[in-house]
């Protein structure tokens, strides 16, 4: 009889929560945390151990609760019979970290086959661990912590000193497109930039809680902040994918930065449903503010209502999907599932921007480099439509960028036409310079991008490289400068 026990801590955690054990051999066992987060179980358990902490569906804020997991190697027996296994963002990292090694796409596939393969997360663990220390060690120095601090076997007497770090994270598990299921973990800071990512060199760029402290002091003292919700385009990125940057990383540099903070939490491959069913505007309104404006762009993963495509197209219409009005302005959805409706769907983030006291302002989503044929090539038109394939795989077809315009119509918000901006530019730019400001670099120059899309050979029609971004975003501050409703903020850039 061995008797585990233990803290669960997450930034917004809603306890009690369930707790879930797989030991070696396969057996499950289940216990419930207690209201602050701490937790204790006896049973007949066989070593190495992975142990998960799951947070109910949370209806009320229409979202995933948080899954937080941890692996113990052992230890247990006639030595040891108590044994302290916590539950943190830093421990899920690890176990997503060993899960990823594996080929599986997350923590919840690894739990699933443990017995299979828990004697290769013990050699795993220790690497895991390696590149844990590179990247926090500063910070776990900087809250007073061990330099050999270990986020699953702590004493008591450091949870006030551990929360420090812990309250400055947030943890999320990604969208595994391949199979529909829940991937591997990412972590960002409170401002949604992704932390403990390794390079294409296997380096953890160390992170920094001092100088993240600092950026905190100026959120709470900016006397506007303009919260971003969006998609990859708009996205801030790890220097693992540079040069590809989100136009959102570029925003803050058009406004006097002494009243003006933006917070990005735009995040890749996010619809405007997958982005609040998978908890990231829990996040991110958790930090508002009346008074704040709310930018919502999406609809390059909305699109993506293909049930027909090979591989990924059930999953996507499961998952992402959702599907714009008609030509005549009506909503489109199926029986009993508004939340299928992109505009219902956006009108989610317009309801909270109200219920907060935010200033919504809506945004059609930035063009893919693509010709009237969907091909690359020149002229580039407008693309954000759907058509009836000879699959029929859509069950609704329409144009996103005017349910955008329909939906803020509709709610009386401002809406800026970036598609429309974007389109002009990059027919400016031509054949001759668009790969300049889209993702299409040098391999040689950027590894990540060896043989894969965003490679000279490989141009990405969608996203951008640092140039684009910091162009899109001027294209971003100059539709501000210019709407009418929105001579208050404009007031705040920066002068020319």
């Amino acid at each position: 009889m061995v008797t585990i026990q233990g803290k669960v801590s997450a930034q917004l955690l809603r306890f009690p929560v369930q707790m879930n054990i797989v030991d070696s051999q396969g057996e499950q066992f289940q216990t419930q945390t207690d209201r602050q987060g701490y937790y204790q179980l006896s049973a007949a358990m066989m070593p190495p151990l992975v142990i998960e902490a799951s947070e109910a569906v949370l209806d009320d804020e229409q979202c995933r609760g948080i899954r937080l997991c941890a692996f113990c190697e052992g230890g247990f027996g006639d030595l040891y019979d108590e044994w302290i296994i916590h539950l943190n963002p830093l421990t899920e990292l690890l176990v997503s970290d060993m899960a990823v090694a594996l080929g599986f796409p997350g923590p919840v596939q690894l739990m699933k086959h443990f017995a299979s393969c828990q004697h290769q997360c013990s050699k795993l663990y220790r690497k895991t661990r390696a590149y844990f220390y590179q990247g926090f060690a500063r910070a776990l120095a900087q809250v007073g912590l061990p330099e050999d601090f270990d986020p699953v076997h702590y004493d008591a007497c450091w949870q006030p000193l551990f929360d420090q770090l812990v309250n400055i994270i947030w943890v999320n598990r990604n969208y595994d497109s391949a199979s529909g299921q829940s991937g591997n973990t990412i972590l960002t800071d409170l401002y949604f930039t992704p932390i403990a990512v390794p390079d294409v060199y296997g380096d953890v760029p160390v992170f920094d809680l001092e100088r993240l402290r600092q950026r905190k002091v100026r959120m709470d003292q900016a006397d506007v902040r303009i919260l971003l919700v969006g998609d990859s385009t708009a996205s801030s990125y790890a220097p693992l994918v540079a040069p590809q940057t989100g136009w959102g990383q570029q925003l803050e540099q058009w406004f006097d930065d002494s009243k003006v903070m933006v917070i990005n939490a735009a995040k890749p491959g996010r619809s405007s449903r997958s982005y609040r069913h998978e908890g990231w505007f829990r996040y991110l309104k958790s930090l508002a503010k009346a008074g704040d404006y709310l930018l919502i762009q999406m609809g390059h993963n909305d699109e993506k209502a293909d049930a027909s495509l090979e591989g990924r197209g059930t999953y996507d219409v499961a998952n992402l999907a959702t599907y714009p009005n008609t030509p005549q302005s009506v909503c489109q959805c199926p029986p009993e599932h508004p939340e299928l409706s992109f505009q219902y769907s956006l009108e989610f983030y317009l309801e909270q921007a109200r219920q907060f006291e935010l200033i919504p302002v809506l945004l059609t989503p930035t063009t893919r480099v693509l010709n009237a044929q969907g091909q690359m090539g020149f002229p580039v038109v407008h693309g954000h439509s759907t058509f009836q394939n000879a699959q029929k795989g859509y069950a609704f077809v329409g144009n996103y960028s005017q349910t955008v315009k329909d939906t803020a119509t509709e709610n009386d918000v401002a809406v800026l036409d970036i598609e429309s901006a974007t389109i002009d530019l990059v027919n400016r730019l031509g054949e001759s310079s668009w790969k300049d400001y889209w993702l299409a670099v040098d391999p040689v120059r950027y590894p990540h991008y060896l043989n894969r899309v965003g490679c000279w050979d490989l141009p990405d029609t969608t996203h951008f490289q640092i140039k684009g971004a910091y162009a899109v975003s001027e294209l971003v501050a100059n539709a501000i400068c210019h709407h009418p409703a929105l001579s208050e903020l404009s007031r705040m850039m920066k002068a020319s």
